[in-house]
């Protein structure tokens, strides 16, 4: 934010992740360089306040979205506003560790949800996805094992690169830095989980639509 809208307004998957390496390019050299505009106060705090601004703003719109793509969008932009708060306010560690954990999360909700859209016809409302859960098992559990890994559930990835992220605003600022950092932690992985929320709590359908027809099967794999 306010540069967010080319990564929100991707609607196809594929495109979407290349979307996300994009951004995560323009993070990891914000992290490279941050030993030349850390010391300058006022371009920390302009970076914590973008960071902020960003995270919670594509949390709020990414809980508000009915179409599973732009929910993943915003949820991508809310993870790299949070990676840039933290990595301004704190030492920068973790910051790439994460980077690398959200792409990896990211890269599976985006295969899955791809593959359970093209199922049904190219429909991308979550409840919709989640009715192929059994006869598509495997795209749903990528789908599921990619927010969770967003989510820092633990014992995946996501909840020790959030550990490091957190240690290094504990070392900066102490425990009113490391609270709040906790609640935007929180705030952000709420997207991912949202999201398997709504797809395990679907109804469950007999077949789809790709399913129906000779070869939709092998055309949408």
């Amino acid at each position: 934010f306010p540069w967010h809208f080319w990564l929100t307004r991707v609607r196809d998957p594929g495109v979407l992740l290349q979307a996300f390496c994009a951004g995560s390019a323009g993070i990891y050299l914000l992290l490279r360089t941050r030993g030349i505009w850390g010391s300058d106060a006022v371009l920390v705090y302009t970076a914590v306040a973008f960071g902020l601004v960003t995270a919670l703003f594509g949390a709020a719109a990414s809980l508000a979205a009915r179409d599973v793509r732009p929910a993943l969008a915003y949820a991508i932009a809310s993870q790299l506003g949070l990676v840039l708060a933290a990595m301004a306010l704190g030492d920068g560690r973790g910051a790439a560790l994460h980077l690398a954990v959200i792409g990896v999360g990211m890269g599976l909700c985006l295969i899955g949800v791809a593959y359970l859209a093209q199922a049904e016809g190219a429909v991308w409302d979550p409840v919709v996805l989640g009715r192929w859960r059994r006869l598509l098992s495997l795209p749903f559990w990528a789908v599921v094992l990619g927010a969770l890994t967003v989510a820092g559930i633990p014992p995946l990835a996501g909840a020790w690169s959030y550990g490091v992220l957190l240690a290094g605003l504990f070392t900066v600022g102490g425990p009113a830095l490391w609270v709040g950092g906790c609640l935007l932690v929180c705030v952000a992985a709420l997207c991912s989980l949202r999201l398997v929320f709504l797809i395990a709590d679907a109804e469950e359908g007999e077949k789809p639509q790709a399913f129906r027809t000779p070869g939709g099967a092998a055309q949408t794999a």
